[in-house]
């Protein structure tokens, strides 16, 4: 693949712009530094297209049949797996249960569904997690 240019969609540069500003206690936009922080910004975003460029995120077989699994409607199914992945790939994975905490997160209900919300869900098992990790 040639070294050529790296086109990063306005969008994205422009919240690494934004998110740099806010870091930098927002300078002017008018000012040297402001001036700056929008060519990190830029260098920021070419650097990890390119990334990407070389050394692609592919989904797992699981993933794959995740997103088919999700499909609402019968269409183009390539086109949908396309942009489908492209939103889940940066997605932090739902955390495994840990089976010490699994019975304070499931009740009796018929389908095994869970007894609490899953906010709720979600901070039993950080705290469970968090446990585990501190010293003894």
């Amino acid at each position: 693949m040639s070294e050529g240019r790296i086109v990063v969609p306005e969008g994205i540069t422009g919240r690494v712009f934004l998110m740099l500003r806010k870091l930098n206690d927002y300078p002017h936009p008018d000012s040297k530094e402001c001036g700056k922080l929008l060519v990190v910004a830029v260098a920021v975003c070419e650097e990890f297209a390119r990334a990407l460029i070389e050394s692609p995120i592919t989904p797992t077989r699981s993933q794959l049949d995740a997103m088919y699994d999700s499909m609402k409607t019968v269409g183009d199914a390539a086109e949908y797996m396309a942009v489908e992945w492209q939103r889940r790939m940066f997605l932090a994975p739902e955390p495994e249960i840990p089976e010490d905490v699994k019975d304070l997160l499931r009740g009796t209900l018929p389908n095994g569904g869970y007894c609490v919300s899953e906010e709720v869900g979600k901070l039993v098992i950080e705290a469970y997690r968090r446990g585990q990790k501190a010293p003894k």
